[in-house]
Formats: C-alpha cells, structure tokens, sequence
C-alpha cells in the first residue's frame, strides 16, 4: 500500500468463497486444519489458472487466513477470501474494470470447477461432502465503503474519481 497525499494506493479487491457442510457434532480442531490445508491447495490451483485468461492478464489472485467455523458446530463452513490484486501495468483507471472482468470470468468459466474439487472431509471414518454449491460474495474493494480502487481517499467512504 502507498500513501500519496490523501490517498491510499490500493489495487485490489477481495470476494468471499463460501462452502458449506452439514456435519453432525461438528469438525476438530485438527480435522478443521487439515480442511483449510486442503482448500489452500485448491485455490492455489485456481490462481495458476487464472494466470492463463485473458481477462486476469496484469491480475494476480492469493487468499487470505481461511475462515472456518468453530468446532463442534454443525453447521460447518469454511470462507476463503480471494484477493485479485492488479499489476502496476494496469492503469490508474482501468483498475476497478481490469478487476471485474476477471472477477466475473472466474465466477463464470471456473465456478463448476472449484465446487467439483472443494474437498471431502473425513473425520472417524465418516466421510462428508459439501451439502449445497459454493457461494461468491459481491465484490468488495479494498478501500473499504464504496470506493473503487485504487485511489482509496482518506476518511471518506465513497469516491467517484479514478485518478490518484
């Protein structure tokens, strides 16, 4: 993040993944970290396949903490929160754009996939599947409130212009 004037340099924005099970008694402590490994590892799949559409070209994608339901609960989720960060090659204001429209390929063309290959979870000998598809949260920018990336103004929460 720089800081120009005003403004806060942020080039990103962040959308939750959401997948659901329904496990009766809910997950251990342990069984819940071996989940988060095995997501981590998908959407490290994910973000090497973005790298190869046209649309996420200057956009590189990583996740943050993975957030997980507590154990013993069982209503058990885990929400991955992917960040797409946009290169320094793209434009001041081509940033929101460059972002959405890589956004919106992967919520189209790779959605089927990630919930094809979210993981199974196996805790003593019972194996559990994902009781419903993933969920995409809207997209969220960086900037907190309303304001488009990059420029995030200081203090306030809305923002029309693109340039810093």
């Amino acid at each position: 993040t720089t800081l120009i004037g005003n403004y806060d340099i942020k080039r990103c924005y962040i959308v939750d993944i959401t997948f659901h099970y329904q496990i009766s008694g809910g997950l251990t402590s342990s069984t819940i970290a071996k989940t988060r490994s095995q997501f981590s590892n998908l959407f490290q799949q994910v973000s090497g396949l973005l790298k190869f559409i046209s649309e996420c070209n200057g956009v590189t994608t990583s996740s943050e903490e993975i957030i997980a339901s507590p154990p013993g609960v069982s209503s058990v989720f885990f929400r991955v929160p992917l960040i797409f960060t946009a290169s320094s090659s793209v434009a001041d204001d081509q940033v929101s754009s460059k972002l959405t429209n890589c956004i919106n390929k992967m919520t189209s063309n790779y959605k089927g996939f990630i919930d094809s290959q979210s993981p199974s979870i196996t805790q003593d000998d019972v194996t559990y599947r994902k009781y419903n598809l993933s969920t995409i949260s809207d997209k969220k920018s960086c900037c907190g409130g309303d304001i488009p990336p990059p420029c995030c103004s200081a203090g306030s929460i809305k923002v029309s212009s693109t340039k810093c």
